[in-house]
């Protein structure tokens, strides 16, 4: 407003003047013109401060603090809680189901599993000791303690003790068992770059609920090579005997080198993997141990006579023997 009528005088002063040149209207519309510039350069400076200066909020005379938002700590206790159901989760057991998983020796019903502060008071040690056996789990991770779900060993130059383990599982469970061989590449090729690598995920009953097994995992830690003859050698004995000895074929898919990682560390649930896996099997272990005579699938024959060498070197018939 000031602005406006400081202009006023200025216009109504130089009307003064046209009409009579005299000194004093001059003077008037000089002084009338300056005013008016000097207000119009104040305004014009004042408006780029305020533009240029942040806004502060300001509520009850005090400043408003943003503060982060911390995420509450779970009870270690109520852990073990969540984590207790999320294993049958994760091996496919609904919450309703579970109580007729348990044995009614731990007394475990639905009012347990609706309430955390009930099932607590169930978790004994005996329940823990059961629960992690039937299902290979790590007691430190169950007990919010721990960040790997699963022991996985390292089979690498100790051949002989996976063998063992493949050949008790098998005596056990016959064809109920299953063992996943995954590879991180298109296609293996013993001449190609490294890293190729296989791992092994073995797959037993762990309980029936009614007609349908709920499955117990066991992940292994060696991810066999097969760009280095050592480590192909071994996975392709291992493959041989299984089919020779046991009747035992693995299973082949693809997995992707991160996947692989976490499945083989003990760190992933390994039904979720399974159940995204396109159906299908993407190879087959067993092509690359047999003879041309045997099959017309096999591959890398150029390699059978060493392999079959390697198997007597390193002995693994005697993992057969009856005083094994």
């Amino acid at each position: 407003m000031t602005k406006i009528l400081a202009w006023s005088v200025v216009f109504i002063a130089a009307i003064w003047t046209i009409e009579a040149p005299d000194f004093e209207p001059i003077v008037a519309f000089v002084a009338s013109l300056l005013t008016a510039i000097t207000l119009q350069v104040k305004k014009s400076n004042d408006k780029q401060e305020t533009e240029a200066s942040p806004t502060i909020e300001e509520s009850d005379n005090t400043f408003e603090v943003a503060e982060e938002e911390k995420t509450p700590e779970v009870n270690p206790v109520f852990k073990l809680a969540e984590r207790f159901l999320e294993v049958f989760e994760s091996h496919g057991v609904h919450l309703n189901e579970i109580p007729r998983c348990i044995p009614e020796k731990f007394g475990i019903s639905l009012v347990e599993l609706a309430n955390k502060d009930k099932l607590i008071e169930k978790l004994t040690p005996d329940l823990i000791d059961w629960f992690c056996s039937i299902f290979n789990i790590r007691r430190d991770w169950l007990e919010a303690n721990g960040n790997y779900i699963y022991d996985t060993k390292n089979y690498y130059k100790n051949e002989h003790s996976l063998l063992r383990l493949l050949k008790d599982l098998k005596e056990q469970h016959h064809s109920s068992m299953r063992v996943i061989a995954y590879k991180d590449v298109k296609e293996l090729d013993s001449g190609g770059e490294r890293p190729q690598d296989v791992n092994l995920l073995i797959v037993i009953p762990a309980f029936k609920i009614d007609d349908r097994l709920v499955m117990k995992y066991i992940p292994t830690s060696t991810q066999w090579d097969w760009g280095y003859w050592r480590s192909r050698y071994q996975f392709k004995g291992i493959t041989r005997v299984c089919y020779k000895k046991l009747d035992l074929t693995f299973d082949g898919y693809n997995l992707d080198s991160e996947k692989m990682a976490e499945l083989s560390s003990g760190g992933v649930f390994p039904k979720l993997i399974i159940d995204e896996t396109p159906m299908g099997y993407t190879w087959y272990p067993d092509d690359y141990t047999d003879k041309e005579t045997e099959s017309r699938c096999a591959k890398e024959t150029h390699e059978n006579r060493s392999i079959l060498d390697y198997i007597d070197e390193q002995r693994y018939a005697d993992v057969f023997t009856d005083n094994a």
